[in-house]
């Protein structure tokens, strides 16, 4: 189908709605759609895109629902609902997505044997609040889904489950907790090699060795993650592993490399809709150009960045993106207004318990205390670091700490 439906919606439509009901949809989207044009033409195109995407996203998955409730049994009305809601949450719609699956799972505990669909609802509500660091609001979800996978022996259901549970630790920093479930996830799968699973486990596992610095093993599992995600053509899963492989290179200073890697996950990204991943790319974009003191590029790039995550509500991205701006305004020599910006990101960050985002912050605000002579400052900060860095293993971030001028 084409007729300016947005990509993925086309496929979900094609599947559940025939004759009349397929053929009203169609006429309606017609009615009100102009294509966009989703070109990588440059960094103001991509915000007006993905405005204009938003929009159109939202009405043609609100219209793709009404056609359903109208035209679609009970079960296959479910089936639609999940399908909607996995695409929203991939296209960064996390309200819209909330508001399908609350539906899903009220049709579903209707009758016993949708309880599976309860589960998977259960825990697509947990991807969702973890996306917006609601971690307590995610866990509740997700133990609620592991009760209804544990009842039908649901392996895969519960492997994933176990995932996003190491995901919320990782978010958090709390390195140890995330790897056990990361392990636990990958024992269920032992005699169910489901390659989507695995190499999303992959990928986490990807960003906790880099955290601890072990950037070979990172980079491996990034690799082997990517390969899986190719082999089952899931975009939005590539664009994520680029922007992994990104932020390990910019971990190593390879900074031509990380550009590369964040560019190819924009305009994977962009070509796709997926506006979270647009924002967090740029982001990166914007973090290697402040480091290479190209400080006009990476206050259009944090400018352009904020202005996505905002609109999706991604507080992650926003708490990094004021550490961004610190660093912008320390090497302008604007020392007041980075340390306010400092100051809301760690602010930011202590909000949503981001420990690691936190002690990579203070190392930026104890470089900003060490110019403005305030050595006391500047080893509190650095010391709070070196204590959470201790307690993930992460010594080549310690001794970095350790190099900067004027550290006791």
């Amino acid at each position: 189908m084409n007729n300016g439906v947005v990509p993925g919606l086309a496929e979900i439509i094609d599947k559940y709605f025939d004759g009349a009901a397929m053929l009203s949809f169609t006429n309606e989207i017609k009615a009100v759609t102009e294509k966009p044009d989703f070109s990588l033409k440059g960094i103001n195109d991509i915000l007006e895109n993905s405005v204009q995407a938003k929009e159109i996203i939202c009405r043609q998955v609100d219209t793709a629902i009404t056609h359903g409730e109208k035209n679609l049994s009970l079960e296959k009305q479910l089936l639609l609902f999940n399908s909607l809601g996995k695409l929203t949450i991939e296209l960064g719609e996390f309200t819209l997505a909330k508001h399908i699956f609350l539906k899903s799972l009220k049709l579903a505990n209707k009758d016993e044997k949708y309880e599976n669909i309860s589960a998977y609802s259960y825990y697509m509500l947990g991807d969702i609040y973890n996306r917006e660091a609601r971690w307590d609001r995610s866990l509740e979800h997700i133990k609620k889904a592991v009760k209804l996978f544990q009842e039908q022996k649901d392996v895969k259901g519960l492997a994933k489950c176990k995932n996003l549970i190491g995901v919320i630790y990782l978010g958090q920093g709390k390195i140890n907790l995330s790897s056990k479930h990361f392990d636990e996830g990958i024992s269920l799968l032992s005699h169910k090699r489901d390659k989507s699973i695995l190499a999303q486990i992959e990928t986490n596992l990807g960003i906790l060795k880099g955290m601890q610095g072990d950037y070979d093993s990172a980079y491996t599992y990034f690799r082997r993650a990517l390969l899986k995600f190719e082999e089952t053509g899931k975009l939005i899963r590539i664009a994520e592993v680029r922007y992994n492989l990104g932020m390990l290179h910019a971990q190593k200073k390879q900074y031509d490399l990380a550009l590369s890697e964040y560019d190819l996950c924009l305009k994977i990204s962009v070509s796709a809709n997926y506006m979270l991943t647009q924002g967090i790319a740029l982001l990166g974009k914007a973090s290697i150009y402040a480091h290479q003191d190209q400080l006009q590029l990476a206050k259009t790039f944090a400018d352009s960045a904020l202005k996505i995550s905002t609109n999706l509500n991604d507080k992650l991205s926003i708490a990094e993106i004021y550490k961004i701006f610190g660093i912008i305004e320390r090497k302008n020599g604007n020392y007041k207004t980075a340390e306010q910006h400092f100051q809301k990101s760690i602010r930011l960050n202590r909000e949503l318990g981001n420990e690691l985002n936190i002690a990579e912050t203070l190392v930026e605000e104890g470089i900003l205390y060490n110019e403005m002579d305030k050595k006391h400052e500047a080893e509190m900060c650095f010391m709070e670091a070196v204590t959470y860095y201790n307690k993930i293993g992460a010594m080549d971030e310690i001794e970095k700490i350790n190099s900067l001028k004027n550290f006791k």
